[in-house]
């Protein structure tokens, strides 16, 4: 069972009001007759402090002033809650989200229409068209994505954001050490793409 706390102590007045105002989601409160009762069905109450993660995300800010700060928000923000969770970011600077599949990407993007969101598996075959509708930007893992994501690029008329994925030794995604030579060897396999994350 969750609650929330949407006035933490972190929050400037101004700043306050305006995540509180832009907040949709209500805290989930617990009637009295029924406390023991929800407490034993849900084995406990978890309260997310969204003043703090304002805070958290407004310090990494001041510690790197000069880079973007995004916020990963896949599997409903690690279970705390994608709308709460990406409306606090967001309200506190965050335009750069990302999630693990496309459904949460267009999920997201019904929260946050203005915001970038990267999909960090890819681009399935054949969803091109499902990306560039919603806005999505793949993180491209593979030549075949690339390729993919040019011929939608083609299509679209217009160079498509992506970001570039290279595997770096932990043997799960990424571009192989042998398509990043075939990548870097020159060729049309970027072209009509925006790279804009590496």
């Amino acid at each position: 069972m969750f609650e929330y706390d949407r006035a933490g102590s972190e929050f400037p007045p101004r700043e306050r009001e305006k995540a509180l105002s832009d907040l949709t989601i209500e805290p989930m409160p617990i009637p009295v007759k029924a406390a023991a009762s929800e407490l034993a069905a849900h084995g406990g109450i978890l309260t997310v402090d969204l003043g703090a993660l304002a805070a958290n995300y407004r310090q990494l800010g001041k510690l790197a002033p000069e880079s973007e700060i995004a916020g990963v928000v896949k599997a409903r923000a690690y279970g705390l809650g994608l709308e709460p969770v990406a409306r606090t970011l967001a309200v506190s600077g965050c335009r750069t989200f990302f999630v693990a599949e496309a459904a949460e990407g267009r999920a997201l993007r019904t929260l946050l229409p203005d915001a970038s969101i990267y999909v960090l598996n890819g681009l399935l075959a054949g969803a091109g068209a499902a990306y560039v509708a919603h806005g999505l930007r793949p993180c491209l893992s593979s030549l075949s994505e690339i390729e993919e994501w040019a011929h939608q690029s083609k299509a679209a008329g217009t160079p498509l954001p992506a970001a570039l994925h290279f595997d770096t030794g932990i043997n799960r995604l990424g571009l192989t050490r042998d398509e990043t030579d075939r990548l870097l060897s020159g060729g049309p396999l970027l072209a009509g793409i925006e790279v804009t994350l590496v």
